[in-house]
C-alpha cells in the first residue's frame, strides 16, 4: 500500500534533519542560475536567444536536482555539485525536458485540465533518468506515465498542499521558500521512491 501524503511529508521533514545545509545551498544556486536566465530573457532584442539558453539548461539541472534528492532520501552522500551532474548526460536531459514541455503545452492548448494531467503523468521522468542512465528520453516519459497510472490524483493533492504553503510563504516575504523548496523536492523524491516500490521503473 502506498504511503499517504501526510506520512510522506512527515518522513521528508525528518530526512532533512541535519541535512538542510546542502539542500538549501543547492536550491539557492539552482534558483539564482535559472532566475538569471529568466531576467536576461526580458532584455531588449535578446529575448529569443536567452529563452533558448534557459531551455538548454533546465533539463540538465532538473536531472542534477534528481540525483541530489534521490541521494538524500536514500541516505547516500548528497553533494551540492550533483546539481551539475546532469550536464554529463546533457543530450538525454535536454531532449527529455524539451519533449515533456512540448507535450504538456500541446495538452494545455486543449484545456488546462489535460495539461495538468500530462504534467502529472510525466512528473517522474527525471528520477527515472537518474536511475537508468541508458534510457532514451521517450522511454523515460512513457515509463513515467505508466508509473503514474492510478497515482495522478494523489500527486495532485500533494501539489495542492504545497501550493497552500507557497501562498503562506508570501507573508514571510518569500524567506520561507529557502526551506520550502528543499522540502518540496525531498517529498517529490520520496513520492518516486514509493511509486518505484510498487511499480517497475523501466518497462
Amino acid at each position: 500500500m502506498n504511503i499517504s501524503n501526510k506520512e510522506l511529508m512527515k518522513e521528508a521533514w525528518q530526512m532533512l534533519t541535519g541535512k538542510w545545509g546542502n539542500a538549501i545551498i543547492l536550491s539557492l544556486i539552482y534558483l539564482m542560475i535559472i532566475s538569471a536566465f529568466q531576467v536576461k530573457s526580458n532584455v531588449g532584442g535578446l529575448n529569443t536567444r536567452f529563452s533558448i539558453l534557459s531551455l538548454l539548461v533546465e533539463g540538465p539541472f532538473s536531472l542534477g536536482m534528481s540525483y541530489f534528492f534521490l541521494s538524500l532520501v536514500r541516505s547516500l552522500p548528497a553533494r551540492v555539485d550533483q546539481l551539475f551532474d546532469g550536464f554529463k548526460n546533457f543530450g538525454v536531459a535536454f531532449y527529455s525536458y524539451l519533449l515533456r514541455t512540448i507535450f504538456v503545452l500541446l495538452h494545455l492548448l486543449l484545456f488546462i485540465v489535460p495539461g495538468i494531467m500530462k504534467a502529472l503523468s510525466y512528473s517522474q521522468t527525471f528520477y527515472i533518468l537518474a536511475d537508468n542512465p541508458g534510457i532514451e528520453p521517450m522511454q523515460a516519459l512513457k515509463t513515467s506515465a505508466a508509473m503514474m497510472d492510478g497515482h495522478k490524483e494523489r500527486l495532485f493533492y500533494l501539489w495542492l498542499r504545497f501550493l497552500g504553503l507557497i501562498i503562506l510563504s508570501v507573508f514571510t516575504f518569500g524567506i520561507a521558500l529557502i526551506w520550502l523548496i528543499p522540502y518540496m523536492n525531498t517529498c517529490a523524491a520520496l513520492f518516486y521512491e514509493d511509486l518505484k516500490a510498487h511499480n517497475s521503473p523501466v518497462s
